[in-house]
């Protein structure tokens, strides 16, 4: 019971993201948002932990954080379906196709990036309703030379502006950036973003597939 009334008053949503803003040789074509949505995240929070324990080999546990670039196919595939075995969990993805916003990407690049990550905070409050608090939670490396004050308050500000849509009372937003290393949610968050971005990217929907069925919404933006 005390579980089910926290859900009721709090939500919790990890925020990472595949690719770049780039548009040099190595760039990526696409930039994906993925938030994973838990009513509570420490189940979340555990994933990595088991992983290492039961997956990774002695040598490789020193390892600071786990991440789905360099992770072999079976950790990916590890991760991935234990996150999907969490019936709490719901995943909201924003997909950017960065060649049709090129000019205003080089115009202003943090804009955009401030923008985009509004805008997966609006879908996020739009999937989970009316709540008293909602926890954001953003990994403090990526997203570089965007100013603290600003970001937190243009999320909150796109979280304001989803509510007076849907004509209820805006949540307490709590926005937090921290450090992925000490936070098994976002390097979760890190594995689904980069799951649906080598879908778009590559057209490789082998783990895409795994998360599918936790995948609640997914929003393309300048895409045809």
């Amino acid at each position: 019971m005390a579980s089910k009334s926290r859900s009721v008053l709090s939500c919790t949503a990890f925020v990472d993201e595949s690719g770049d803003l780039g548009f040099g040789a190595k760039a990526s074509r696409y930039l994906t948002l993925a938030a994973i949505v838990t009513d509570d995240p420490r189940p979340l929070e555990r994933i990595p932990q088991k992983i290492r324990k039961r997956r990774l080999k002695k040598s490789l546990r020193r390892i600071p954080e786990l991440k789905f670039h360099n992770s072999s196919h079976e950790i990916r595939m590890a991760v991935l379906r234990r996150l999907v075995a969490d019936e709490d969990v719901r995943v909201v993805c924003l997909v950017v196709d960065k060649r049709n916003a090129k000019d205003r990407i080089l115009e202003r690049k943090n804009e955009f990036y401030l923008e985009s990550c509004g805008r997966l905070a609006h879908e996020v409050v739009r999937l989970v309703g009316q709540r008293p608090t909602l926890n954001l939670i953003f990994d403090a490396r990526r997203g570089g030379g965007v100013v603290d004050s600003d970001f937190d308050f243009r999320i909150r500000e796109s979280v304001t502006e989803a509510c007076r849509r849907m004509r209820t009372t805006s949540p307490a937003v709590r926005v937090s950036k921290l450090d992925s290393v000490n936070s098994g949610g976002l390097q979760v968050a890190d594995y689904v973003a980069g799951a649906i971005h080598r879908k778009y990217e590559r057209g490789d929907t082998a783990y895409y597939r795994v998360i599918a069925p936790s995948i609640a919404v997914e929003r393309g933006w300048f895409t045809p």
